[in-house]
């Protein structure tokens, strides 16, 4: 790749210094070429997006060959953060498809991985063009291996209407109805839930609704997997419209972004000029609308504005929001002129600006120009780009087809953001401080690690562990403990008991390659102790002798925070932890693994959260009263607790960050501050009332916090139920 040297040229002269021209940057830029063009007068367009938890990348290739229209579309994958590619799989010759002699324009548009399902959501059109007016339908689909293989595409409905059918693609009960444009983004919201907004929708309140070449309207959809039936359920949410005397072509390419109060916010693209000569009285700007119930409803579209109060000029173009994990700032990305555009022009320059999410407005004083118009050069476009944060380097990724820098075709152009904030803070690389529960399933397992195997230490694995699987793991790095135990003191109760025990840990270690043995015995009874306390000796001098180590998993109960917190006629009253002893725990083992979860379990008669953080932390501080430091791994769930408040107290563990519900279903959420957890209320279809406690990422933050107060490793059960949004909030405490 060639390293191109940027240097920022102004674009006009102004009454007023341009807050490109004045600010302080708030980072800075690279830009490189990342993939030619191979045919004259076509562009190299790239599609990036991760599609799993970790470092999983798909990148989409084509060549425009015409307005809008890719062809030789394919495909590639990358578990390592682009380090490494596969080979390309062809996805479709061309965008343009033949339907009874009528072209069909059809292909996918954004993707979202989602964490509480595992997969990735897309969003994919289809679209007609008839009489110079665009017909523009959305559908959904959904993908199990990272875009690999899709389900049948749904479409987003919002009032009746027929489907498509293939041998009559003009019905007008088809064409005329749930009409919208994809918009440029897919939300997941902190609580699980999913927000699409479409965009040329059809506008009620618009007497030529069916005569203009683009619709005025747009509809939010609201979206949520529902693990029962294996699915997502989709409903219409807000709706709203404009004037073609404020955007000639509709509201345009929607941006949706949750902000820190949990009201959405919608910026749309407008513009100045429609193909059907229609010319607005508004110069040109971007539109935005503000929800405060969750997408139920939408204000109505206000033009956006600097947080002074003042307007900006913007051309017709595409433009993102991203928040940074690291930053926790929400930032815009899209075109700001130095002139009143017409239409879609200029197309420059190209700026990043922070948000005032109290505002719901781009800061002035955060204007940084990415990229703009050179002197000398042509007319150029620095739109239509692919945006991501590298989940490694936190670095934000632009991939953008430079339109006019090449004079017989556009490159595929790769802009590397470094935000200032995060460059000042200097960052370490992460620690390896994870050691998680892992269930093994398949040879696919030492995949679901890769991602994350820098901050991987160790990892307990529960199921049989190939010996493959295990060398796997040492190649990246992570040592193998055995897990292993029971709820049968019997196995360890004599010496000779004890001597077979430990002879199988030794032989199962040396099959399979293991580093050691976890041992997870639970609920035992207090006479236990002392063949117990013996079985972690002998365990402990065994394996060392055969460079091993010794692991145990304990439990919350031994902390003082517990002691007589049940009442009397609780069935885990008496049970005190009495058959250990933490001293012998703490001398004997190389690691302890504190399993702070459960704090109300399934059998017990209470209802409450998995975990807290003081609950957590108490707990914590009496295992550093007897276990050094360095061998302590702070457990953490990545399950929640749903109860179903009937006589007979019904309990799941959802491995979800929110409750899995349909559409419908009215949930109300609270954040509880003292416990750092999310409570969620709601009435399932039997009329039974629910209340969840959710492990998600503000609840594993604060958690995290414990242990960076303590200064203790973490660890979770399990590894591969914990949300993909979460990682990055792993990630940043790792780096701490």
């Amino acid at each position: 790749m060639t390293l191109l040297t940027l240097t920022l040229a102004c674009s006009s002269v102004a009454a007023e210094p341009l807050p490109w021209q004045v600010n302080t940057p708030i980072c800075t830029v690279q830009k490189d070429l990342y993939e030619p063009h191979t045919h004259t007068r076509e562009a190299e367009l790239v599609q990036v997006l991760y599609v799993g938890p970790g470092l999983e990348r798909r990148e989409v290739h084509a060549r425009e060959v015409s307005n809008d229209v890719g062809g030789n579309i394919r495909a590639r994958w990358s578990a390592d953060n682009g380090r490494t590619w596969s080979e390309y799989t062809a996805i479709q010759t061309s965008n343009n498809l033949d339907y009874k002699g009528v072209t069909v324009w059809e292909g996918e548009c954004v993707n979202a991985f989602d964490p509480a399902s595992g997969r990735l959501v897309q969003a994919w059109l289809r679209q007609i063009v008839q009489g110079g007016l665009y017909h523009c339908f959305t559908y959904w689909r959904v993908s199990a291996d990272q875009g690999r293989t899709w389900t049948e595409p749904v479409q987003f409905r919002y009032e009746d209407g027929d489907p498509f059918d293939p041998n009559e693609p003009l019905k007008p009960t088809f064409l005329n109805r749930n009409e919208g444009y994809p918009g440029s983004n897919l939300l997941v919201r902190a609580d699980g839930s999913l927000v699409y907004c479409l965009a040329h929708a059809n506008a009620p309140g618009d007497p030529r609704n069916d005569q203009r070449p683009w619709r005025m309207g747009s509809v939010l959809f609201l979206g949520r997997w529902h693990a029962a039936k294996q699915t997502y359920e989709w409903r219409p949410g807000g709706r709203t419209e404009i004037s073609p005397e404020w955007s000639a072509r509709g509201l345009m390419e929607p941006e949706v972004a949750e902000l820190r109060d949990g009201r959405l916010l919608v910026v749309w693209r407008a513009s100045t000029h429609g193909w059907d000569g229609t010319v607005a009285k508004l110069p040109g700007r971007k539109f935005f609308s503000l929800s405060a119930d969750g997408g139920q409803t939408l204000s109505p579209p206000a033009e956006w504005q600097y947080d002074d109060g003042t307007p900006f000029y913007s051309p017709s173009s595409y433009h993102r929001m991203l928040r940074h994990s690291l930053t926790g700032k929400l930032y815009w990305i899209g075109n700001i002129s130095a002139v009143p555009p017409v239409g879609n022009s200029p197309r420059y320059p190209l700026v990043i600006a922070e948000v005032d999410e109290a505002k719901a407005a781009l800061k002035k004083a955060t204007v940084t120009a990415i990229d703009d118009r050179q002197l000398g050069q042509p007319e150029i476009e620095l739109s239509n780009f692919a945006l991501l944060e590298n989940r490694e380097t936190h670095q934000l990724e632009l991939y953008l087809a430079g339109y006019g820098q090449n004079p017989d075709g556009a490159d595929c152009l790769r802009y590397v953001l470094t935000l200032t904030a995060v460059a000042d803070a200097k960052l370490p690389p992460p620690r390896r401080c994870l050691s998680p529960w892992v269930v093994y399933q398949d040879v696919h397992t030492i995949d679901s690690l890769k991602p994350n195997a820098d901050l991987l230490s160790s990892i307990s694995v529960a199921g049989g562990t190939p010996k493959a699987f295990v060398d796997g793991c040492h190649a990246l790095g992570i040592q193998v403990y055995g897990l292993v135990g029971g709820h049968d003191g019997a196995a360890f109760e004599t010496p000779e008991a004890r001597t077979k025990l430990i002879g199988e840990y030794l032989a199962r270690c040396r099959a399979e390659g293991l580093d050691g043995i976890d041992l997870d015995f639970e609920s035992l009874d207090a006479k236990c102790r002392d063949a117990y306390s013996a079985l972690l000796r002998e365990a402990a001098k065994a394996l060392r002798a055969d460079g091993r180590k010794l692991s145990m998993c304990v439990s919350y109960v031994m902390c003082t925070w517990r002691s007589n917190a049940a009442p009397a006629a609780d069935p885990e009253a008496g049970i005190d932890g009495g058959w250990y002893d933490a001293a012998v725990v703490g001398k004997a083992c190389d690691l302890v693994r504190v399993m702070c979860y459960d704090m109300i379990s399934p059998s017990s008669t209470a209802v409450g959260p998995v975990s807290t953080r003081p609950w957590a932390r108490d707990a914590m501080r009496y295992w550093l009263s007897h276990v050094p430091k360095a061998k302590l791994v702070m457990g953490l769930p990545a399950y929640s607790r749903d109860y179903a408040l009937t006589g007979k107290r019904e309990i799941a563990s959802p491995y979800a960050p929110a409750p899995e519900v349909a559409a419908a279903t009215a949930v109300q959420r609270l954040w509880l501050p003292y416990e750092c957890v999310h409570q969620y209320r709601y009435t399932d279809a039997a009329g039974a009332e629910h209340l969840f406690y959710a492990s998600d990422t503000q609840s594993t933050e604060a958690l995290l916090g414990v242990a960076r107060e303590l200064g203790v490793a973490v660890g979770f059960w399990h590894y591969a139920s914990v949300p993909g949004q979460t990682w990055a909030a792993v990630r940043r405490w790792a780096r701490q």
